[in-house]
Protein backbone atom coordinates (compact mmCIF):
# COMPACT_ATOMS: atom_id res chain seq x y z
CA UNK A 1 0.00 0.00 0.00
CA UNK A 2 1.30 3.68 -0.70
CA UNK A 3 -0.76 6.61 -0.51
CA UNK A 4 -0.78 10.45 -0.37
CA UNK A 5 -2.46 13.47 1.38
CA UNK A 6 -3.67 16.32 -0.04
CA UNK A 7 -3.18 17.73 2.32
CA UNK A 8 -1.40 17.73 5.95
CA UNK A 9 -4.33 19.29 8.50
CA UNK A 10 -5.79 16.32 8.65
CA UNK A 11 -2.48 14.68 9.44
CA UNK A 12 -2.26 17.54 12.06
CA UNK A 13 -5.23 17.44 13.58
CA UNK A 14 -4.82 13.50 14.39
CA UNK A 15 -1.43 13.94 15.49
CA UNK A 16 0.67 12.64 13.22
CA UNK A 17 2.70 15.59 12.57
CA UNK A 18 2.91 19.21 13.67
CA UNK A 19 1.54 21.76 13.46
CA UNK A 20 5.23 23.07 12.19
CA UNK A 21 5.60 20.63 10.11
CA UNK A 22 1.64 21.55 8.67
CA UNK A 23 2.65 24.84 7.93
CA UNK A 24 6.14 24.13 6.26
CA UNK A 25 4.62 21.43 4.61
CA UNK A 26 1.28 23.69 3.05
CA UNK A 27 3.90 25.75 2.01
CA UNK A 28 5.60 24.19 0.14
CA UNK A 29 3.11 22.05 -1.36
CA UNK A 30 5.10 18.78 0.19
CA UNK A 31 2.79 15.50 -0.39
CA UNK A 32 3.55 12.71 2.58
CA UNK A 33 4.57 8.83 1.16
CA UNK A 34 2.99 6.41 3.68
CA UNK A 35 3.25 2.78 3.10
CA UNK A 36 2.49 -0.30 5.60
CA UNK A 37 5.75 -2.73 6.48
CA UNK A 38 5.28 -5.44 9.11
CA UNK A 39 1.68 -4.10 10.03
CA UNK A 40 2.76 -0.62 10.64
CA UNK A 41 2.36 2.76 8.89
CA UNK A 42 5.82 3.98 7.71
CA UNK A 43 7.06 7.29 5.62
CA UNK A 44 8.51 6.64 2.30
CA UNK A 45 9.18 10.13 2.29
CA UNK A 46 7.95 13.46 0.52
CA UNK A 47 7.25 14.63 -2.78
CA UNK A 48 7.10 18.43 -3.88
CA UNK A 49 3.50 18.31 -5.36
CA UNK A 50 1.08 15.60 -6.50
CA UNK A 51 2.52 14.45 -9.63
CA UNK A 52 6.11 14.12 -8.25
CA UNK A 53 4.07 11.87 -5.50
CA UNK A 54 2.79 10.02 -8.24
CA UNK A 55 6.41 9.63 -9.83
CA UNK A 56 7.88 8.44 -6.34
CA UNK A 57 4.88 5.88 -6.23
CA UNK A 58 5.25 4.16 -9.40
CA UNK A 59 9.13 4.48 -8.37
CA UNK A 60 8.64 2.46 -5.38
CA UNK A 61 6.95 -0.29 -7.64
CA UNK A 62 9.55 -0.59 -9.90
CA UNK A 63 12.08 -1.32 -7.25
CA UNK A 64 10.03 -3.64 -5.19
CA UNK A 65 9.14 -5.88 -8.42
CA UNK A 66 11.53 -8.88 -9.13
CA UNK A 67 11.78 -10.47 -12.64
CA UNK A 68 8.00 -9.91 -13.21
CA UNK A 69 7.20 -6.39 -14.34
CA UNK A 70 3.12 -7.14 -13.99
CA UNK A 71 0.71 -6.85 -11.04
CA UNK A 72 -2.45 -6.42 -9.78
CA UNK A 73 -3.75 -3.07 -8.29
CA UNK A 74 -6.29 -1.29 -6.50
CA UNK A 75 -6.61 2.13 -6.94
CA UNK A 76 -8.47 3.53 -3.91
CA UNK A 77 -9.08 7.44 -2.91
CA UNK A 78 -10.95 9.73 -0.98
CA UNK A 79 -13.33 12.18 -3.32
CA UNK A 80 -10.68 12.42 -5.43
CA UNK A 81 -11.27 10.23 -8.87
CA UNK A 82 -10.05 12.75 -11.18
CA UNK A 83 -6.61 12.67 -9.34
CA UNK A 84 -6.72 8.73 -9.02
CA UNK A 85 -6.86 8.41 -13.02
CA UNK A 86 -3.94 9.93 -13.48
CA UNK A 87 -1.78 7.93 -10.97
CA UNK A 88 -3.48 4.95 -12.92
CA UNK A 89 -2.48 6.23 -16.41
CA UNK A 90 1.25 7.26 -14.59
CA UNK A 91 1.47 3.48 -13.68
CA UNK A 92 -0.46 1.40 -16.39
CA UNK A 93 2.16 3.30 -18.76
CA UNK A 94 5.38 1.85 -17.01
CA UNK A 95 3.98 -1.36 -14.91
CA UNK A 96 1.69 -4.17 -17.24
CA UNK A 97 -1.24 -4.46 -15.15
CA UNK A 98 -2.82 -7.66 -15.38
CA UNK A 99 -6.50 -6.67 -13.33
CA UNK A 100 -7.08 -3.46 -11.58
CA UNK A 101 -10.10 -1.74 -9.99
CA UNK A 102 -10.94 1.64 -8.11
CA UNK A 103 -12.62 2.02 -4.93
CA UNK A 104 -12.95 4.74 -2.36
CA UNK A 105 -10.67 4.71 0.79
CA UNK A 106 -11.97 2.83 3.65
CA UNK A 107 -13.69 5.65 6.22
CA UNK A 108 -10.94 4.73 8.47
CA UNK A 109 -8.15 5.72 6.75
CA UNK A 110 -10.48 8.90 5.23
CA UNK A 111 -10.57 10.14 8.91
CA UNK A 112 -6.76 10.65 9.29
CA UNK A 113 -5.54 11.60 5.98
CA UNK A 114 -8.74 13.25 4.79
CA UNK A 115 -10.47 14.50 1.57
CA UNK A 116 -8.27 14.10 -1.87
CA UNK A 117 -5.84 11.46 -0.42
CA UNK A 118 -4.77 9.12 -3.35
CA UNK A 119 -3.24 5.55 -3.26
CA UNK A 120 -2.96 2.19 -4.43
CA UNK A 121 -2.52 -1.49 -2.94
CA UNK A 122 -0.77 -3.73 -5.41
CA UNK A 123 1.37 -7.29 -6.22
CA UNK A 124 3.15 -8.95 -8.22
CA UNK A 125 1.85 -11.80 -10.12
CA UNK A 126 4.11 -14.22 -12.82
CA UNK A 127 1.42 -15.09 -15.16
Amino acid sequence: MIQTADTLKYLTMGGRIGKATQLVGSMLSFKPLISMKDGEIVALGVAHGLSKAYEKMVENIETNLSATKKIKVAYMHAGALEQIEKLKSMVESRIEVVESFTSELSSALKVHTGPGTTGLCYYPVNA
